[in-house]
């Protein structure tokens, strides 16, 4: 859903959807994207918050949103922090 909404958005191209941590790193490397959404639990070895980190360590001029449907601020609390975010 998030997808075709996006999609509709004038000036926005969605390049690719990964289902699992390996694909969205492994497709952020190689499609080269402005941006990235990214779901806080992904299938695979990593979580989200992994695969941005690893997603970022590759491609610094990325911007990342991570999104959850959790309550508990442990998970937002233990994202780090770019320097331009505080």
């Amino acid at each position: 859903m998030l997808r075709r909404t996006l999609a509709a958005e004038p000036g926005l191209d969605v390049v690719g959807v990964a289902n699992d941590d390996e694909s969205a790193v492994e497709m952020a490397s190689e499609l080269d994207p402005d941006a990235v959404i990214m779901d806080i639990e992904l299938p695979g070895e990593m979580d989200g918050i992994d695969a941005a980190l690893k997603i970022k360590e590759m491609r610094l001029d990325t911007g990342i949103s991570i999104l959850s449907m959790h309550k508990d601020r442990r998970y937002v609390s233990s994202l780090p922090l770019s320097e331009t975010h505080g």
